[in-house]
């Protein structure tokens, strides 16, 4: 599904189209993950449909991934347990130098 343009534009009004439509699969930017995680508990309750989370075309900041992990993480992998235990990024996601 699809958000139309009104619903994209206001953080509530699309968390509530993605509790409302059981999206599993959502792909977004950083920034709008931040805003996302600003929302109250009862916006940010009905995302746990929510399965896969793509989040990229910016800089996603560790403290932002903590975060998000911190509310939305039901399960791990041996990657995120060694960026979490030391506060990096696993080397898989190193920019290419």
């Amino acid at each position: 599904v699809v958000a139309d343009e009104e619903t994209a534009k206001d953080v509530w009004a699309l968390a509530k189209f993605l509790s409302r439509e059981r999206v599993k699969h959502f792909v977004l930017v950083p920034s709008l993950l931040q805003a996302i995680l600003k929302l109250d508990d009862e916006a940010l309750s009905g995302l746990d449909c929510v399965r896969c989370w793509l989040a990229g075309g910016e800089r996603l900041e560790p403290e932002l991934e903590f975060a998000f992990h911190a509310r939305f993480l039901t399960y791990t992998t041996p990657w995120s347990n060694m960026a979490l235990a030391t506060l990096r990024k696993p080397a898989i996601f190193a920019p290419l130098t």
